[in-house]
């Protein structure tokens, strides 16, 4: 009795695992919104634009790290 409880814990314990994973290889969804702002003294101001797009806007301007605060494109994870 003890064995078939533990199998079938093993098996529901993989099952909800398995539902965790990323499908269709994708990464986990980064959490946050893009900013930007037009100059380098300019105030922040949300541009509705997801992380994929975010990013390449980011190589485009400024070729930096996009979780950093400077520059003029910048992936918040606060908002």
């Amino acid at each position: 009795m003890e064995k078939i409880l533990l199998v079938l814990g093993f098996l529901l314990f993989a099952a909800a695992f398995s539902m965790t994973l990323p499908g269709d290889n994708q990464l986990f969804a980064v959490s946050g919104c893009c900013k930007q702002r037009d100059s380098y003294s300019g105030n922040w101001y949300g541009n509705g634009k997801n992380f994929e797009e975010c990013e390449r806007l980011n190589q485009e301007k400024d070729r930096d790290n996009v979780f950093d605060q400077r520059g003029l494109v910048w992936w918040d994870v606060g908002c």
